[in-house]
């Protein structure tokens, strides 16, 4: 678990060092679940990196979550997501944990800009 979490956190860190050097990536809080476990699936809470703040757009996401009961409790996912101004959610395939997750939460989006009125 140790080997494979190591890389992981790895890249999640680079990718949460570039958000303030890069104008259009954003973050994501939310909950989540898994779908990967056969006896039932597992809820836990998620930090993303959107690839851009731009509403209404999907997305690419990388991610790290905490699952609740499970004795290997972090997961690590790669997916798409998509915003609207209020809300955000996410799809993806968890890499520690293999399986299919999906996400509800916030990000913040840019503003649109209003079109210009016409006189």
């Amino acid at each position: 678990m140790k080997k494979k979490l190591l890389p992981c956190v790895s890249a999640l860190c680079l990718s949460l060092s570039t958000v303030g050097a890069s104008a259009d990536t954003t973050l994501f809080a939310g909950i989540n679940i898994l779908f990967g476990d056969v006896k039932s699936p597992s809820y836990g809470v998620t930090v993303k990196v959107l690839s851009n703040n731009t509403p209404e757009e999907v997305v690419a996401s990388l991610g790290a979550s905490y699952y609740f009961g499970k004795a290997d409790p972090f997961g690590f996912d790669l997916g798409a997501a998509y915003s609207t101004s209020d809300i955000s959610v996410a799809l993806g395939y968890d890499l520690l944990q293999g399986g299919l997750v999906a996400a509800i939460g916030t990000a913040k989006t840019a503003k649109k800009a209003k079109a210009p009125e016409e006189a």
